[in-house]
């Protein structure tokens, strides 16, 4: 997330997926943090929500991503790392 981007998600997607997993709207203005793009607020979102939502949040964006096909995914041991805390 070193851009503004967030996987392959679009404003309006981005907001449905995290409203979704969540009932949160990311639009919200609680998550606009600096430039108020999708990775920002995705950031403002890990810093104001409680450790359980996030996790549920990071869970399905990590299910999203595997899901997407090979191009996205990340490698098999990096990507079980990442699920372990998700669901802590």
């Amino acid at each position: 997330m070193k851009t503004g981007y967030v996987l392959d998600f679009s404003d309006r997607t981005f907001a449905e997926f995290v409203s979704d997993a969540t009932g949160r709207n990311i639009f919200d203005e609680r998550y606009n943090y600096a430039s108020g793009s999708k990775a920002n607020r995705m950031r403002a979102f890990w810093q104001k929500e409680d450790n359980a939502t996030v996790g549920k949040l990071l869970g399905e964006v990590l299910n999203y991503s595997e899901e997407s096909g090979p191009s996205r995914r990340c490698a098999a041991l990096l990507w079980r790392g990442c699920c372990k805390p998700a669901t802590l």
